[in-house]
This record gives C-alpha cells, structure tokens and sequence, in this order.
C-alpha cells in the first residue's frame, strides 16, 4: 500500500477511537446525575456504568477473532452508525430501563470500533516508524477521553448527544466510501481457535502484566467515574466543573504518556506499571476528601499522570513479545480486561456507597491495588527486561 493511503487508513482509525472515547467521556458528567432525577439508587446507577463493559466484554474477543479473518472496514462502519444510534437513544430516553439499553448499544458499538480499529492501525505501520505512529492512535484516545467530559458538560443534557450523534453519521459514511484496507491485511490466516489462541497468549509474562496493568488502573477509574459526580454535585458543583475535573485528568494522562514510554524503555514496562499502582493506591481515597477546586483540580491531574505510567507500558508489553500475526487478539484480550474492570468496578462501588459511604469504595480499591502490585512483581521478575 502506498504511503499515503497508509497514513489515510491511519487517520481514519485514529479518528474512529477518537470519536468512540468522546462518546465514552460524555457520559461521564451527565449519566449519574441524569439517572438520580429518574429515581435510581448508586447501586442502580453502578449498573448502569457496568452494563457498558457487560456488553463489551463477551463481545470483544469473537469481534477480533472475526476481524482477523474477514476484514476490519465493515465493522469499523458499522460500530460507528450503532454508536450514532445510541447517542439518539440517550437524547430521547426517559426512563432508567431505556437509558441502561442506550448504554448497553454503546457497549456493543465500542466493541465493534475497537475489535477492528486498533490492529488496523497497528497492521498499517512500517516497521521503523511503528512507535510514533502508534503513538497517534495513543493521542487520538486520550484527547478523546479528554474532550469527552467536557463536551458532556456543556449545554443541556441533551445538547451532547445531538452532537454526537450528527459527527459519528458523518465518520461513518467517511470511512464507508473512503476507507480501504490493504491487502496483505485482508489475506485469509489460518484457522485457529480462539480458546485455544487465548490461552496460548495468557501464558505470555508479558501477556500477564499488561492485563494486570490494565484491569487494577480501570478498576479505580470505574468506581471514579460513577461516585465522584455525586460527590461533587453534593458539593454544588455544577455539571460544566465535573466535566473540566475529568477533562484535567485527561490532559495529565495524555501528556505524561510519551514521558512514561521513555521511562519504560530505560528501566523495563514492569516497574512503571508497579510505581503507578502503589501511587494510584495511595491516592485513591483524597478526592474525597477535598472540597476547594484548586486541590481537586490537582488531586485528578496527579491521578491522571499516574494512570499514564500504568497504562503506557501494557501497550508497548504486548508489542515486545506477541508476533505480528497474533498481535490482533492479544490487543483485544488487553481491551477486554479493562471492560471486566469497568463491570466489576462501578458494580462494587455502588453497593458498597449505598451500604456504607461514597468513600468507602476507594479504600477498598487501594487495598485491591496493592494486592495486585504484589501479584505483578512475582510475574515481572520472571521478564527478561525487567529490572525489578
């Protein structure tokens, strides 16, 4: 494929994930507010949040098992029009049971986008060039997931959605007509189950790690992402200030992500994954204990720059020691352990705010957290290129 059909195809895959992560990011200041006007209970509302990943987690691994045989374009396309889709049926819902099948046709589209989109992009890059074009789809997530609660938080509740909707159409049919995948991306691999190919990657060190990393990092963003809206809508904060809070905290992930892969092609991926969880660990709860802006502005820009020591090294991890041909499903496999985090997460930290306090699950999530720094040092003194 000639170079600039490769970087068009690069382009298109990036604004696909940049796209699905504003459509993740919107939600956030207005979902847990929205569903508390019709009635529902934390634990309801942690339902809610976590029927996202439910969908997304058991259909993530068949979707990338599918694109490796079959071709990426037609699920790219269509994930994009079911997001649209959903971002309509959040606009127009008016009860809890419909607002949780909005969430759910999300979860279900962003599975879609990411079974397809990611080792597309991976497969297009050349071989000398592969860590700085990977690094623009790492952008195009974070700036996403850095737009995305603040775009959430203008306007009215609605006001989101609609805009969602109309640039989502427009990518769609973007991609259907300008999209094309190269060849040797569409040649037919030879068949291999995929229990059989999950279990081969699992027993990777590195395979291991980068999930670790993955599952503990999105387990406290989980819990975030559902009770801290309530906390600070208690504290009379209104929606637009969620929205920068979070959008702050994007900022900090996105720019310390080039910082933490230097870090981690000097000292091993392992350490930074384990410095960022003890850190993560320690912050946790604080949040929750501030009440001035300025802290709580710099509480989640810390939490941002930690999330990024922990999760830029579990990409470049899977990059190191998977082949080429199996780097599709082992990408996926990484994705589908943060959407068990982003079930288990929003879950847990529902029920236990409803039975003790909106505190009480970020001292559970520490505990959780250095528990799995534990685990995660026994696996990374079995890695090569690790110094710990």
């Amino acid at each position: 494929m000639a170079l600039d059909k490769r970087y068009e195809v690069l382009a298109l895959a990036s604004g696909v994930l940049f796209i699905d992560m504003i459509g993740y990011g919107i939600v956030v200041p207005i979902l847990p507010l929205y569903a508390s006007t019709l009635g529902a209970t934390t634990t309801e509302i942690g339902f809610l949040f976590a029927s996202y990943s439910l969908v997304f987690l058991f259909a993530l691994l068949p979707l990338c098992h599918f694109v490796d045989k079959y071709g990426k374009k037609r699920l790219i396309v269509l994930g994009m029009f079911l997001l649209g889709i959903s971002s309509l049926f959040y606009a127009f819902t008016t009860s809890l049971f419909l607002l949780t099948i909005s969430r759910m046709l999300q979860g279900f589209s962003a599975s879609l986008t990411w079974a397809a989109a990611l080792p597309l992009a991976s497969q297009v890059t050349t071989e000398d060039k592969r860590g700085l074009e990977m690094g623009i789809i790492s952008m195009a997530i974070g700036l996403g997931s850095i737009l995305g609660p603040v775009i959430g938080g203008l306007g009215s509740f609605h006001a989101p959605f609609y805009f969602l909707a109309l640039v989502t159409f427009g990518l769609g049919l973007l991609c259907l007509f300008s999209l094309e995948e190269p060849e040797e991306v569409k040649k037919h691999k030879e068949y291999v189950k995929l229990k059989e190919n999950i279990i081969r990657l699992l027993e990777i060190n590195e395979v291991q790690c980068s999930c670790l990393g993955v599952v503990f990092c999105w387990f406290f963003w989980g819990m975030l992402e559902v009770l801290f809206p309530l906390y600070l809508q208690a504290g009379s904060y209104p929606r637009f200030v969620i929205g920068i809070l979070f959008g702050v905290s994007g900022i900090a992930f996105v720019l310390f992500q080039p910082v933490a892969g230097i870090f981690s092609d000097r000292v091993g991926r392992t350490l930074p994954i384990l410095l960022g969880l003890l850190f993560l660990a320690l912050l946790a709860p604080i949040p929750f204990h501030l009440i001035t802006l300025t802290y709580l502005l710099v509480s989640m820009a810390f939490l941002g720059l930690v999330s990024a020591f922990i999760y830029a090294p579990t990409l470049s991890l899977i990059g190191d020691a998977v082949p080429e041909e199996d780097q599709g499903i082992a990408y996926g496999l990484n994705t589908w352990m943060f959407s068990v985090s982003y079930i288990v997460g929003p879950w847990l930290a529902g029920i236990l705010a409803d039975v003790f306090s909106l505190q009480t699950p970020f001292y559970v999530c520490s505990m959780v957290m250095i528990i799995g720094s534990v685990i995660l040092l026994k696996i990374g003194r079995k890695i090569k290129q690790s110094i710990i």
